[in-house]
């Protein structure tokens, strides 16, 4: 048996893409940038400060990239706040209560912010 597993937050215990993408829209619009869907899409799996550094120099937009990052982030937060509906990735909730119960111990290894792992945590009572 296992004494330990590892987990990673995004794409294992949330499925998060659809919520940065929509986060990403939303900041596309404020800022008045025309970014293609295909365009978008094509930064899945990339970090938010390497997409928001190819963007603020491609559309030279005024802003910082951690100031892009940030706002990005308030928007994918409260988007997070806002969903009583959001589920976690299929089984994996049932998973984690059985490594639990086989006194397996846990850790969450993640690049997200600590807030948002808070957060995703909590809406799944994973804490």
């Amino acid at each position: 048996m296992f004494s330990a597993v590892i987990f990673d937050m995004d794409g294992v215990i949330i499925d998060s893409e659809p919520i940065y993408f929509t986060a990403g829209n939303e900041l596309f619009k404020y800022l008045g940038l025309h970014v293609s869907e295909e365009e978008h899409h094509s930064y899945v799996g990339i970090s938010s400060k390497d997409m928001w550094s190819h963007l603020r120099d491609k559309y030279k937009i005024d802003l910082s990239t951690e100031e892009l990052v940030e706002m990005e982030m308030d928007i994918y937060i409260n988007y997070l706040l806002s969903k009583k509906d959001e589920e976690p990735i299929l089984g994996v909730v049932e998973l984690i209560e059985d490594l639990c119960k086989n006194n397996v111990n846990l850790a969450l290894a993640s690049s997200s912010s600590i807030k948002s792992i808070k957060i995703v945590l909590d809406m799944f009572n994973l804490g």
